[in-house]
């Protein structure tokens, strides 16, 4: 059995990733405002609290950089819907077509020999 590529469905899986990485992204960023507003809060004091807010503080920067990895993913799917093309490819449907092909130019080639030994006898 060939390989088959069905460019439908991958841009179908593509888009999907690409949405559940969008909806990612916005829960992340919500997260993002909730740890800055906490961070920010100035009512909370104490060591306890300080302590939490430095914590959380430093998560913003891991926070950050899925949502950069996040937004990579989704390019290199957007470049893969643009790239994979609209054709339907099976492995031996191609294979078939490409024998057939080069029987095709052998029986030419075999013709034009053959023709061109009769021009010259002429």
């Amino acid at each position: 059995m060939g390989l088959k590529l069905y460019p439908g469905s991958i841009k179908g899986q593509a888009d999907s990733i690409i949405q559940n990485l969008e909806f990612d992204n916005k829960d992340l960023l919500s997260a993002l405002q909730t740890i800055s507003q906490f961070v920010q809060n100035t009512e909370l004091k104490g060591a306890a609290w300080d302590s939490m807010k430095y914590q959380l503080g430093n998560h913003e920067a891991v926070i950050q950089g899925l949502i950069c990895a996040n937004e990579s993913v989704i390019q290199e799917h957007e470049n893969l819907k643009s790239t994979v093309g609209d054709e339907n490819l099976d492995e031996e449907e191609l294979i078939a077509k490409r024998d057939a092909l080069i029987s095709t130019n052998t029986f030419l080639e075999k013709n034009i020999s053959l023709m061109q030994s009769i021009c010259k006898t002429m």
